[in-house]
């Protein structure tokens, strides 16, 4: 028969192997990869700062899901920036998936059109994104950097 303290010293050696095993496995996580921005409108039009929002495509290479529990990031298209958000959103992301993130942005129109608006629509344009993405897997939450920089066609229609 085992005593109170030898049972409270298996549950500790139990619970120590188990937090061992969850941050190796963290340890191991793999960076989300950017795929693509589709879907791309504007929610609401404002003349000084419209909202636009986009479907933001990632895969998850890892072989485990993780909920997605939101994400800071800055975007800038041809080296401007447009604007930065800040979503605060749960999305469960299953393994070696795509997964969809709604992102609304809002734009500093004034910066825009001193830029020459008709230039970022409708072509292809350098678009980087730069941040934070906020996630947790069995209750533990983490953040993970995120950096994408690529050519992305924007169809985006004002009216």
């Amino acid at each position: 028969m085992v005593g109170r303290n030898g049972r409270q010293m298996a549950l500790l050696t139990l619970l120590l192997i188990s937090g061992m095993g969850l941050l190796s496995s963290c340890h191991s996580f793999q960076p989300l990869q950017f795929r693509r921005i589709q879907n791309l409108k504007v929610s609401k039009w404002d003349f000084s700062h419209p909202v636009v929002t986009a479907d933001v495509v990632y895969y998850n290479p890892n072989s485990f899901g993780f909920e997605f529990k939101g994400a800071n990031v800055d975007l800038h298209l041809d080296s401007l920036w447009l604007g930065h958000t800040d979503l605060d959103t749960t999305i469960r992301v299953n393994p070696h998936s795509e997964f969809t993130v709604p992102l609304p942005i809002q734009l500093d129109l004034q910066r825009l059109l001193k830029n020459g608006l008709q230039t970022y629509l409708n072509r292809q344009v350098d678009v980087k994104v730069d941040g934070t993405v906020k996630g947790s897997k069995a209750g533990i939450p983490r953040k993970f950097p995120i950096h994408y920089e690529g050519m992305q066609q924007l169809n985006l229609n004002l009216f």
